[in-house]
């Protein structure tokens, strides 16, 4: 199998586009990205032609995660992001009227993998558009039948162990508010939530967060006492809604 990845301009920590796309940092394995209960979504551009290989990869990939979504018009927002389209020698996608930028822009998956086949000048063009988008995309030269699917099926099994590691060794200690940029909340924001609650989550705000996937969409009603953090609760939603412009 072939494939090569590019990084689109990821800006440094903290800072946010013009265009109001979340914060991107730079992953490095002291300081790895953490997807708590992680989304995954395939975007099938190419119709009846790609969905065989969609209906592969989903039955491979799906089970890996909290949730999975399938759109063939409107991009879904998720955390890992696969897009079956073919891109043209303008580096435009074929019957598209956004770019791979915008897409991935709309989208907000740190994680982008583009499962069709394509050719390398194709992938330089479609790089070289206009948009906001940022992510770490995967871009496929080559399937090479069911090497794909295997590949990337033992790949995220991997993130997935390591993912329960560093959760496993954060939870004795208790979750970070760092944990909050899997969700596209900023650095300059968690940055003033640290300064004014400490380093870490209190109980009920990791339950919130972790167990009941409280910004992945479902609904809450919390009961507790004064002080416990609800009200940070909360704020944290409203924030992270703010920023994918959902009520």
């Amino acid at each position: 199998m072939q494939w090569f990845k590019r990084l689109f301009g990821l800006p440094s920590a903290g800072s946010l586009s013009n265009h109001g796309s979340h914060s991107v940092r730079r992953v490095t394995l002291s300081d790895p990205l953490v997807i708590v209960a992680p989304r995954i979504a395939f975007l099938n551009l190419l119709g009846a032609s790609a969905q065989s290989i969609l209906e592969e990869d989903k039955l491979a990939f799906a089970p890996l995660f909290a949730s999975c979504e399938e759109s063939q018009i409107d991009t879904p927002q998720c955390d890992v992001l696969l897009i079956y389209a073919q891109l043209q020698s303008d580096g435009q996608i074929r019957a598209a009227s956004e770019s791979l930028r915008d897409i991935i822009h709309r989208s907000r998956a740190p994680i982008v993998v583009v499962a069709t086949e394509n050719d390398g000048k194709s992938y330089i063009a479609a790089s070289k558009r206009p948009g906001a988008g940022r992510a770490n995309l995967v871009m496929t030269l080559k399937r090479n039948g069911p090497a794909f699917t295997k590949f990337f099926s033992q790949l995220l099994r991997r993130c997935k162990m390591n993912t329960a590691k560093a959760l496993t060794q954060s939870l004795s200690k208790g979750i970070p508010f760092d944990i909050l940029r899997a969700y596209g909340i900023g650095d300059d924001i968690i940055d003033i939530w640290k300064r004014s609650y400490g380093e870490v989550l209190l109980p009920i705000q990791e339950k919130a967060i972790v167990k009941h996937n409280v910004l992945g969409g479902r609904n809450l009603i919390i009961f507790a006492p004064t002080s416990s953090g609800k009200t940070l609760v909360g704020e944290i939603v409203s924030v992270h809604y703010a920023m994918a412009k959902k009520r």
